[in-house]
């Protein structure tokens, strides 16, 4: 698949929320402008990246979504040897430093500004490997 998309696919780049954290890249500019993750708040963990995300949106920047990289993750496997999961207090704590963070998400679910994008890559892969389409579309 990353090849299909590397090869055939035009990014368009979305802006985006929040990032995800396991493939997240930050660059000097961000650094600059905000500083690193709040380790005060977030510790080692949950929650830090979607707090980063809207702080680097307060200054003016953008997060950006990379639609032609495709990345795998196994789910809550990170943290796993230190003990660490995402739980109600996670919540809590973004939702103290953002209020407004639950409405914004909202919003972007309501909106989906990503369905046109999400066709063209579907659309790409089937046009190159329709096995490969036709497992990801039973998966759903």
């Amino acid at each position: 698949m990353a090849d299909i998309l590397y090869r055939h696919y035009v990014p368009c780049y979305p802006v985006i929320p929040t990032a995800v954290g396991f493939c997240m890249l930050i660059t000097k500019k961000s650094k600059e402008a905000v500083g690193y993750f709040d380790e005060e708040h977030f510790g080692h963990g949950y929650g830090e990246e979607n707090d980063y995300s809207l702080r680097v949106s307060q200054k003016g920047l953008k997060n950006i979504l990379c639609d032609n990289a495709y990345v795998i993750h196994i789910g809550n496997k990170s943290f796993a040897d230190l003990g660490l999961k995402p739980d109600e207090s996670t919540m809590k704590r973004l939702l103290q430093k953002h209020p407004d963070y639950l409405e914004i998400i909202q919003k972007y679910i309501n909106d989906d500004p990503l369905h046109s994008v999400r066709n063209s890559v579907l659309e790409c892969i089937k046009n190159k490997n329709t096995k490969l389409y036709e497992e990801l579309i039973n998966e759903k």
